[in-house]
């Protein structure tokens, strides 16, 4: 059986998680506006030389990638958080045990 947690211990738990959303989300705003206009800027700084493309693609790709993961933890924060307001409210969620022991 796994541990239970208090009212408290789960309230505190569902605070964090709504901060950490609240973060993750603003760093998804942030990476978004750097995945569009970082290329740009690197274009504008260095041109159309070989190695400014070639750094435009970097950019482009690196801002993608963190975007890409940003989104995936802000999934999962979320089916976190569902599953906090789940015990929470005392709903039973399959292979959780919820309730007084």
């Amino acid at each position: 059986m796994s541990p239970q947690l208090s009212t408290q211990q789960l309230e505190h738990a569902i605070g964090n998680l709504e901060k950490l959303l609240s973060a993750k989300k603003l760093e998804i705003y942030s990476l978004s506006a750097f995945k569009e206009n970082a290329p740009v800027a690197v274009i504008q700084l260095l041109g159309a030389d070989p190695l400014g493309q070639s750094l435009r693609d970097a950019t482009e790709n690196f801002f993608a990638s963190k975007l890409n993961r940003a989104l995936i933890e802000l999934e999962e924060m979320e089916m976190q958080m569902k599953a906090l307001r789940h015990m929470r409210s005392g709903v039973v969620i399959p292979g959780m045990q919820v309730g007084r022991q």
